[in-house]
């Protein structure tokens, strides 16, 4: 069964002042960067098109990311997640791209900050399930073969989505506001990057 990730993001557990407001106030950001990236779902795509998508995404993710590490403790309270430029690095490796240097990110300078980035970054996976079925009808491509980032979690995409959205429910109160502004500057940052990095 095929899940849709706007469906997925609109989970019941869903209820929190967090979750609520990071899913309004990212709206505009999210819908233009579909729009960005919809050369990812089409039957057109082509292999030049995604090795430089891929090399974007890498750019992005590799600083944010490293932001993210710097922020103390937010691992204790937030379900163990893998870093994404990981993923990245393998298929960056695999399609023999040069990785290139991305935008400067603003510090993530508190936990608040920290859930509000990991709720756009872990959200990314729901889509990546629908490119990852695009890139091997398209290219012929998979997780071991140059589409590990999109791959995601496979199979348990969903599941881990709904472990990080009952996490993201029982956040603190006082950190809705500065969380949720986290997750709009995380979109509104890849927004503009892609504006730069593809063509």
């Amino acid at each position: 069964m095929h899940h849709n990730p706007r469906m997925l993001y609109d989970s019941p557990v869903e209820n929190t002042d967090f979750l609520a407001g990071a899913r309004r106030e990212t709206a505009a950001s999210h819908g233009a960067l579909e729009q960005r990236f919809a050369h990812l779902t089409s039957p057109t795509l082509t292999l030049e098109s995604y090795r430089t998508t891929v090399q974007c995404f890498h750019a992005f993710y590799r600083p944010l990311e490293a932001q993210l590490a710097r922020v103390n403790d937010y691992t204790s309270v937030l379900p163990s997640r893998p870093p994404k430029t990981a993923w990245l690095d393998e298929d960056i490796r695999y399609l023999d791209i040069e990785p290139v240097p991305g935008p400067e990110i603003r510090p993530l300078d508190s936990v608040a900050a920290a859930f509000g980035c990991m709720y756009v970054l872990e959200g990314a996976t729901l889509g990546g399930q629908i490119i990852g079925r695009n890139l091997r009808a398209t290219l012929g491509i998979g997780p071991a073969s140059g589409a590990r980032f999109f791959h995601g979690y496979g199979a348990e995409t969903g599941a881990e989505w709904k472990r990080l959205l009952a996490a993201f429910a029982a956040i603190p109160d006082e950190w809705h506001a500065e969380a949720v502004a986290a997750s709009v500057r995380t979109f509104r940052e890849f927004l503009a990057w892609s504006k730069v990095c593809l063509p």
